[in-house]
């Protein structure tokens, strides 16, 4: 800042009768908030975020399940924000949005000096299909061959399992509608 007799504010030359005005200006700092909502409600999981940009290269990761409160950035200078998250293979994202209008998975959110957007991110778990054999002839090794298919993704897969084997437990899922069958015996 430079004072109206030209001197910096460190060090102002001031004569007999001056008058020198100095003008600061401030500017309020911004803030990003987060806020995950998740479907089954209330989970613990974590989800990790990174929060990055603007003039000063702010970078910051965290992580945050729908039991915590809110995520708030520290105060930052006005500018472009880019909010990240770390996809996770049993989550989906079902929606984003910030309360100034900003879909963050797909562009950045412009701060201006006093801002406080809020972005909540709404997830759901995606679904495990478990299977188990039982035999008549309990620990019977014969092994049963079984096909799990459907989905909104057109799943398609064939393993086997015998009463000895531990139980099935599909990859992750998204929602929709399965079918388990097993394979006829002839036997």
């Amino acid at each position: 800042m430079i004072c109206s007799d030209g001197s910096p504010v460190t060090a102002i030359d001031l004569n007999d009768g001056e008058t020198v005005v100095c003008t600061f200006q401030n500017t309020q700092r911004a803030h990003t908030l987060v806020d995950v909502i998740t479907n089954p409600a209330a989970s613990p999981h974590d989800f990790e975020f990174q929060l990055s940009g603007a003039p000063d290269g702010f970078d910051q990761v965290f992580y945050l399940a729908d039991i915590d409160s809110p995520y708030i950035s520290p105060p930052v200078r006005q500018g472009s924000y880019n909010l990240d998250l770390t996809a996770d293979p049993e989550w989906d994202v079902e929606s984003a949005l910030c309360d100034d209008g900003t879909d963050p998975l797909a562009s950045a959110i412009a701060l201006l000096p006093g801002d406080n957007v809020l972005c909540t991110y709404s997830m759901r778990e995606r679904i495990h299909v478990m299977a188990d054999v039982i035999t008549n002839f309990a620990g019977s090794p014969h092994s049963f061959e079984f096909q799990l298919s459907g989905g909104p993704d057109g799943y398609d897969e064939f393993f086997n399992l015998a009463d000895t084997d531990p139980i099935y437990n599909s990859p992750p899922l998204r929602d929709g509608s399965y079918s388990l069958d097993v394979t006829a015996e002839t036997q």
